[in-house]
């Protein structure tokens, strides 16, 4: 923005609070509290004509950002009865949100003014007051404000080498299943986020913190323009994703050299992609498992729930014995003589084996997998196992590494 402008002249536009106020929502989930850059604690509330069929209409977007990743809200249609060029502001976000949450809905007015060189927004409503003749009062609220001109500006970027539409519940679909398990190791950056693959027939979306991986992949379900690609989301871009997408929408994904765009109903999230070489994990899946359990998914959750209670609390291991009738679930801590034997029924297939396994992961798998029968795959008590639906190929593969057994369980 031109900051001149504000001095010149002052900008009073009317807008729906709950238009204003949803845009606020969405954009205010790039807000932190104390960030690097001080300016980021805000949003930029920025006037721009909208070109429609016939005429040049105005509207109002909403842009947050923490250097990550930059959130531009859809035009807000507005009333203006003031606007010079470029009109734009800077103010605390979550003063806005908790502001507009508190106020019924309604057309409110919006003016920037400038006070000594420092402006600020004025948000002037009415309110619901029994007591007074009419029924209603006014309010006016006042919030300091910084130049437009003061907040990161927009990175030019190239034009999109790979353009993907794919619908919402595809996507969200996919990072329920692979946000869980990301890693957290900052030494290992690849692993902290999500690898995203696309092809002409196949998206696929893969991640793993070195114990646990999950891989989900869905077949001609998308479109795509442009070269086969793969790159990795960071995972706080995943959540914000996972928050901002809605199921019944048809997003578009736009990957560039570093960065990738998401086109939205509720806005576009331009995030900067993790620029590290992700793991090879095909080779990590095994390809001859003979010895498969097949159980209810629901059974088999409630019994590591049940015995998880008696496991112990540093190691957290119980463990599985198989044989041909289904599994024995074992926990057992010594340290309070706390033991748990329990029967799963299924069905068995393979040598008789007891492999241990990390409750709190096995416990997550379980309640990832969305099936009614899970189909359990493994070679020895050593090696990974792989966790898929027995009902139905949907794309979900988990692989889980065992752990030692004491000698005891």
């Amino acid at each position: 923005m031109n900051a001149s402008a504000l001095a010149t002249s002052a900008v009073s536009l009317v807008i729906n609070s709950a238009n204003l106020l949803k845009a606020a929502q969405y954009a205010s989930l790039l807000v932190t509290r104390n960030p690097v850059v001080p300016v980021l604690e805000n949003l930029l509330l920025e006037v721009e004509p909208t070109k429609t069929k016939y005429s040049t209409a105005r509207s109002l977007r909403l842009i947050s950002s923490d250097l990550e990743h930059r959130f531009t809200s859809r035009s807000i249609p507005i009333e203006a009865t003031v606007y010079p060029e470029g009109a734009s502001i800077c103010v605390p976000g979550r003063q806005l949100t908790d502001l507009l949450r508190n106020i019924s809905e309604q057309p409110v007015t919006l003016e920037i003014e400038e006070d000594g060189g420092h402006p600020y927004l004025l948000l002037k409503a009415e309110l619901a007051l029994s007591l007074l003749p009419s029924g209603k009062g006014a309010a006016t609220y006042e919030l300091a404000g910084e130049a437009g001109g003061e907040f990161p500006r927009n990175t030019v970027l190239a034009l999109p080498t790979t353009t993907l539409h794919i619908p919402g519940h595809l996507l969200l679909e996919g990072l329920a299943l692979t946000l869980p398990v990301t890693g957290t190791d900052e030494l290992r950056p690849a692993m902290t986020g999500i690898l995203l693959e696309v092809s002409a027939q196949q998206f696929q979306l893969v991640a793993t913190d070195g114990h646990r991986l999950v891989r989900f992949t869905k077949q001609d379900q998308h479109s795509l323009q442009g070269i086969e690609r793969r790159c990795i989301i960071p995972r706080k871009a995943a959540e914000l994703l996972h928050k901002l997408v809605d199921r019944r929408e048809r997003l578009e994904m736009q990957l560039l050299n570093d960065n990738i765009r998401v086109v939205m109903e509720k806005g576009e999230l331009l995030i900067r992609l993790i620029d590290e070489r992700y793991p090879d994990y095909e080779n990590v899946i095994p390809e001859f498992q003979p010895n498969v359990l097949t159980a209810h998914r629901l059974e088999l959750l409630a019994g590591v729930k049940r015995a998880a209670l008696f496991a112990n609390k540093t190691t957290h291991q119980i463990a599985l014995h198989l044989r041909g009738d289904g599994c024995e679930l074992v926990a057992e801590d010594l340290d309070f003589d706390n033991r748990a034997r329990e029967s799963v029924s299924g069905s068995y297939q393979g040598e008789s084996m007891a492999i241990g396994f990390s409750y709190r992961f096995l416990q997550g798998f379980l309640q990832l997998l969305p099936c009614q029968n899970v189909k359990m795959s493994m070679s020895t008590p050593s090696r990974a196992i792989v966790l898929q639906s027995a009902d139905a190929n949907d794309g979900v593969l988990c692989l889980l590494m065992p752990v030692m057994l004491n000698n005891y369980i």
